[in-house]
């Protein structure tokens, strides 16, 4: 956020990179962003959903797991 903050960024989005809404999610970050805005209100902040809420998700962590399942069994894992 300093970065994009010093380089005059006048909209920034946070994605926060965990799988479950726990409190980094709920409480944490929100907290952070509500300082930033306090701070620079010039700045929108946009707090985007969670890792763990996009669509598919699920999907792209069962393949990867198949996957790597696969890579192990045919010995070509390195």
């Amino acid at each position: 956020i300093n970065k994009a903050i010093t380089q005059e960024c006048k909209v920034i989005k946070i994605f926060p990179y965990f799988l479950a809404a726990g409190k980094h999610v709920k409480e944490d970050i929100p907290a952070e962003i509500k300082r930033f805005k306090k701070r620079y209100p010039e700045i929108e902040f946009k707090l985007l959903p969670h890792i763990g809420e996009c669509k598919g998700i699920e999907n792209l962590i069962l393949d990867n797991i198949l996957f790597l399942y696969i890579l192990f069994l045919t010995k070509e894992f390195v």
